[in-house]
């Protein structure tokens, strides 16, 4: 070993090919990579007494990167260049200070399988996915005989109550439910004062930031999107956030600080806009965003309708603005929502199918213009929720 040990190493390397990562990740995963890496970094190491001081500088960069499932014809993760300009690290105190970051056209694919598996969890652990459709299956086996012991149940209680004289009682309620739920409330109660004490104990004894100190300049993104397909309906449902461009500046540690966010995109043709200033790593955690979409045509999304109210949707238009605010551990959130010329369709006819009053909660809440217009404020505290 050489005492003290000094020492300073430049690295560099020019599109280097990344395929050979294929055989670490087939060890625990079923996912491909590709992609160049290119860098220019600089790396030391000094020794301080017991300490050994650690510093690495400079920049990297990875053009057409890919992250892809074995056998699948198109990419989990992609992105044309990325690229970490003017980064510096030390270990003791611990720091990280990065210029800016850079993401040229990230695509990402996400898809929900029939089976209720993603596409997410089948590259990275393949037997814990087939562990999550085994699953799935047994619930949704439990279910069907559930509903058929229901229906039956139902079958015999009005023929029973045919040949009745008199109604037949309902089916008392266990006494264990009843228990249960007198033991939960008074759980609630004689806890209340427990958690009020330990939120109070949280605030004043935060944890530590990983970080002694971290610095972010500028991350930007461009030309980015995300593609989603649930092949649980028949067709596929497929959507997508197009031409995400997206910038965050001034990131740090500092409790005063304030970054500032700017997102945008296209989600079936329609702009959707993020911005604002956060800074979620301080204590407590800050956050001013605005979100808003106008005019989302709702009738693609009308499987989803079909599936848990029953009913398709024919025609309409959602408009939507949520602002979000964080001070203070004080949760502000004011969500608006504007249903245009919202028509529901015919009701499903499944067995199984939903059972709820949705085309009277619409005739109810219409307004003279016969739009759905609907307010749903929310205030609470961060630390004691």
């Amino acid at each position: 070993r050489i005492r003290p040990l000094d020492l300073d190493l430049n690295v560099k390397a020019t599109k280097v090919d990344l395929a050979p990562l294929d055989i670490p990740l087939a060890m625990s995963t079923a996912m491909q990579a590709g992609g160049r890496l290119s860098g220019d970094v600089r790396l030391g190491a000094r020794e301080r007494g017991d300490d050994i001081q650690m510093t690495a500088s400079g920049r990297t960069q990875l053009d057409d990167a890919r992250l892809r499932r074995r056998g699948d014809r198109r990419d989990l993760i992609s992105l044309r260049r990325l690229a970490v300009r003017d980064f510096r690290y030390g270990s003791s105190p611990l720091r990280v200070e990065i210029g800016d970051i850079l993401l040229d056209r990230p695509q990402v694919f996400l898809v929900l399988h029939k089976d209720g598996t993603t596409n997410v969890l089948r590259a990275l652990d393949p037997e814990g996915a087939e562990r999550r459709a085994a699953a799935i299956r047994t619930a949704e086996k439990a279910k069907a005989a559930e509903r058929a012991k229901k229906q039956g149940t139902q079958t015999g209680a009005e023929a029973s109550s045919g040949l009745a004289s008199k109604p037949v009682s309902p089916a008392p309620v266990a006494a264990g439910e009843t228990t249960a739920e007198a033991d939960a409330s008074g759980a609630d109660a004689s806890g209340a004062g427990a958690d009020a004490s330990s939120a109070a104990g949280a605030r004043a004894g935060a944890p530590a930031s990983l970080f002694d100190r971290f610095t972010l300049g500028e991350v930007t993104v461009r030309g980015g999107k995300i593609a989603f397909r649930d092949e649980r309906f028949s067709p596929a449902f497929d959507t997508s956030l197009d031409k995400v461009d997206a910038a965050v500046t001034g990131f740090t540690m500092a409790p005063e600080s304030r970054a500032e966010v700017s997102a945008g995109g296209t989600l079936e043709g329609v702009p959707v806009k993020l911005t604002g200033t956060l800074n979620p790593v301080s204590t407590p955690p800050f956050a001013d965003i605005v979100f808003s979409m106008e005019g989302l045509d709702l009738v693609p999304v009308s499987p989803y309708a079909l599936q848990y109210i029953a009913y398709p949707v024919d025609k309409g238009r959602l408009t939507a603005r949520l602002q979000l605010q964080t001070s203070e551990w004080v949760l502000s959130a004011d969500s608006k929502f504007l249903l245009e010329d919202i028509e529901l369709g015919d009701k499903d006819s499944r067995p199984d199918a939903p059972d709820y009053p949705v085309k009277l909660g619409l005739a109810l809440l219409r307004g003279l213009d016969g739009n759905v217009s609907i307010d749903l404020p929310v205030r609470g505290r961060l630390d004691a929720p």
